[in-house]
């Protein structure tokens, strides 16, 4: 049996807005990450400046890595660096990655078989009843 020594990571980060923001991807794989999935940065107001600014590019990568180490070498570059104004490194839990769409899938649909039942159990007899029940 082989034990599975690849981690997944996600990067959460904010970015300057004129920067691009596939520089943060190439810093990744530059360090030896493999990107599994990698969000639209989305431009947000920040709530107070940080370094004088007060928009920024929020957006977030999952990547996976094998050297654990990596992830430390990587933020303090990042703290000498200037290219991210923000960011935060976060461990994935290793069963929610995959099925997050599954699940999500799967939890809309029992929703919605449930609902159906409860109609089909609802006549006018039952309805009015609960109605009179309320009024009471």
């Amino acid at each position: 049996m082989e034990i599975q020594t690849q981690k997944t990571y996600e990067l959460g980060y904010l970015i300057k807005l004129g920067e691009d923001p596939k520089l943060v991807s190439d810093f990744l794989t530059k360090h030896g990450a493999k990107i599994v999935l990698e969000s639209k940065p989305a431009n947000i107001e920040l709530a107070y400046q940080i370094k004088k600014e007060k928009t920024a590019q929020f957006g977030y990568i999952h990547f996976t890595l094998e050297d654990n180490e990596a992830i430390e070498r990587m933020s303090k570059e990042l703290n000498l660096d200037n290219l991210l104004l923000r960011y935060l490194f976060i461990a994935l839990p290793v069963e929610k990655l995959g099925d997050r769409k599954t699940e999500k899938k799967a939890r809309k649909q029992e929703a919605v078989t449930k609902s159906s039942d409860r109609l089909e159990n609802l006549t006018n007899e039952k309805l009015e009843q609960t109605l009179e029940e309320i009024l009471k």
